[in-house]
């Protein structure tokens, strides 16, 4: 039993070629489509069929199973949505690189599989100096906000270091459903950080389907559940 909804649309095929298996967004014509202008791009669904000439009509899966071209590897179950203006396919992962003064102390946030997709840019990182000396590393979430409060020395110095927030995160448990930490390029975890105001992680929105099964690499075709 085919469970798609479709709609019929028209190329416009005056900007790119449209390919077959790709994400399509709607173009400044009304009925037309065309292929997004950008990663995240706000997607219509999924062609079956492409097209270079303008004006011919193609079919786009809005609603249930439809076939994709993945851009990289994807993991079963992973929210996606579209990669480049070719409209394929890529994992809706958000991130969050920190950007610290010193060495060695820059970590890269990135949601766990629960806040894939646009969830995972609600979330936000905040170090917190507690202003006070002998202060254990803790963290606190409150509703998509994880905030680190940082340890200190018996002078009121912050010690806490890439690899004590790695470590701290990983035992909670609620923010370690949220997200995974780990060292940014460059960087190995053993630098002391810095109080940072919170900053929100970015890259998930424009999720528009969740993979239903894996691709290995670059032009895999893989299914996907649309909406």
């Amino acid at each position: 039993m085919d469970n798609r909804i479709m709609h019929s649309f028209v190329c416009d095929g005056g900007t790119t070629e449209v390919y077959p298996h790709r994400a399509v967004v709607f173009s400044s014509t009304v009925g037309k489509v065309e292929p997004p202008a950008a990663e995240g791009a706000r997607v219509a669904g999924v062609t079956e069929e492409g097209s270079d000439r303008d004006g011919k009509h193609i079919d786009v899966t809005m609603k249930g199973t439809a076939k994709c071209e993945a851009a990289s590897a994807i993991s079963y179950g992973d929210r996606i949505r579209a990669a480049d203006t070719d409209g394929k396919v890529e994992s809706a992962i958000a991130t969050l690189t920190t950007a610290l003064a010193g060495d060695n102390n820059d970590l890269v946030f990135t949601t766990a599989a629960a806040w894939m997709g646009s969830r995972g840019d609600l979330i936000t990182i905040e170090y917190r100096d507690p202003g006070g000396n002998n202060a254990s590393e803790s963290i606190v979430v409150e509703g998509t906000a994880i905030i680190v409060n940082l340890a200190t020395d018996g002078g009121g110095s912050i010690t806490s270091t890439g690899d004590t927030i790695k470590a701290t995160l990983a035992a909670h448990t609620v923010a370690a459903a949220m997200v995974t930490a780990a060292d940014a390029a460059d960087n190995d975890g053993s630098g002391v950080v810095i109080a940072m105001a919170a900053a929100r992680l970015s890259g998930g929105a424009g999720d528009f389907a969740t993979a239903l099964e894996a691709a290995a690499a670059d032009t895999e075709i893989i299914n996907v559940e649309v909406g």
